[in-house]
């Protein structure tokens, strides 16, 4: 059976990995990347020994996947300074604990009103702990994970029910480790530089026209929205949601000297307290085994669903703005040493209010066709969420073969 994978970054490639243990050789998997590399948004750089990481910069969870990738001996488990979280206060840092949200958490009871069916961050959490909650707490927070705004984002959808305590880990050589060393074990063909126009879904096979081909397969995956490649006439088109994203600008500071006040995973700023800072990761505190001659490294986030505008600044304005936070929040106001600027164009899915419900709907709408969809683009924004569906084998059930 031949299985087409559009898209080359931890979805397409945990996915193939998968389908590939599940059922050995009798797959015969392609997966086709629009971009010239593998990784997605995970991607590793070092300049000068500076080392940054340009998507995410580590994983939270326990995976057998790592196991299975004889990977090991390449974890890093990020330091004890990770567990300590700040949020900006008026222009200064202010170390996040529990007990700062005791007073909310006793009103509780006294709130009665409840919105009922899937409502957004702000109105769930506004309803049973107060407007001053979600503007102190949950805003930063939805700018941490999502880059967005609590008004705008789903409960249901970007609050999963199963959550638990995970380790938080990268890799010694980065993020992109985990990416390269799957794409190496996968046994099917990865096409780089391949990118999909139309994909076809006839009773007998599916067929997928790229800039260089046409391709044609029992069984199409795809980790992308796939409502651009689908013909006009086909009513998959209606029922695929359309996610809006966010997008942000990420600046990497790099100094030889150890200048941070605090010890800590970072800071985040709430909507209030900045327009256009999401936040800044201490890179230098939670893994410094990467460091090498740099003694601070640092992650500055702009932009997001609240200042989408900042992708549009040159990278000079960018680096200015990251420094200028810096020295408000850090008292780090001298130039790195080394400095780089990546911008991430609609990178982050931002769940809308009946986002599950509409995924339901586009559930239905798959069954019995040989197209399913897969990635963050729908189904979750984290590495670990995407691992773990993979993983789970949401797929085997449609490829009509029996489990090993």
């Amino acid at each position: 059976m031949k299985v087409i994978i559009i898209g080359a970054g931890i979805a397409g490639l945990s996915t193939a990995w998968y389908l590939q243990k599940e059922y050995a050789n009798a797959l015969d998997i392609t997966i086709l990347e629009a971009s010239g590399s593998v990784g997605g948004k995970i991607q590793t750089k070092n300049i000068d020994g500076f080392f940054y990481e340009c998507g995410p910069r580590s994983i939270r969870g326990d995976f057998d996947l790592i196991n299975e990738l004889q990977l090991q001996d390449e974890v890093l488990v990020a330091s004890k300074y990770a567990k300590r979280r700040f949020l900006a206060s008026h222009g200064r840092l202010k170390a996040f604990t529990w007990i700062k949200c005791l007073p909310a958490i006793l009103t509780y009871p006294l709130r009665w009103s409840r919105t009922p069916g899937d409502v957004s961050i702000a109105t769930y959490f506004g309803e049973r702990f107060g407007a001053s909650f979600v503007d102190t707490f949950i805003d930063p927070f939805c700018a941490g994970i999502y880059a967005g705004l609590p008004d705008a984002l789903s409960y249901q959808a970007c609050f999963p029910k199963k959550r638990h305590a995970a380790q938080i880990f990268t890799f010694k050589q980065g993020m992109q480790t985990l990416t390269s060393v799957l794409a190496v074990k996968i046994k099917g063909k990865i096409l780089l530089n391949t990118k999909v126009l139309r994909i076809d879904d006839h009773p007998q096979n599916v067929t997928v026209l790229t800039d260089s081909g046409l391709y044609t397969a029992d069984r199409v995956i795809s980790t992308v929205n796939p409502t651009a490649m689908l013909p006009p006439e086909d009513p998959l088109r209606l029922v695929v949601p359309q996610v809006p994203k966010a997008s942000l600008v990420t600046v990497s500071l790099g100094y030889y000297e150890d200048l941070l006040p605090e010890r800590g995973f970072g800071f985040l700023a709430s909507s209030k307290e900045e327009r256009r800072l999401l936040g800044v990761i201490f890179d230098s505190c939670v893994f410094p085994q990467q460091n090498g001659a740099y003694k601070t490294r640092l992650s500055v986030m702009l932009g997001g669903a609240k200042a989408p505008h900042m992708l549009e600044l040159s990278d000079d304005a960018l680096y200015s703005e990251a420094v200028d936070a810096c020295k408000k929040y850090l008292g780090v106001g001298q130039p790195a040493h080394v400095w780089a600027v990546t911008r991430h164009p609609h990178a982050i899915s931002q769940y809308p209010v009946g986002h599950l419900q509409r995924m339901q709907v586009l559930e239905e709408a798959l069954t019995g066709r040989r197209i399913q969809l897969a990635g963050a683009d729908l189904y979750d924004v984290s590495i670990a969420g995407l691992i773990k569906r993979a993983e789970a084998g949401v797929f085997m059930n449609h490829l009509g073969l029996a489990h090993k």
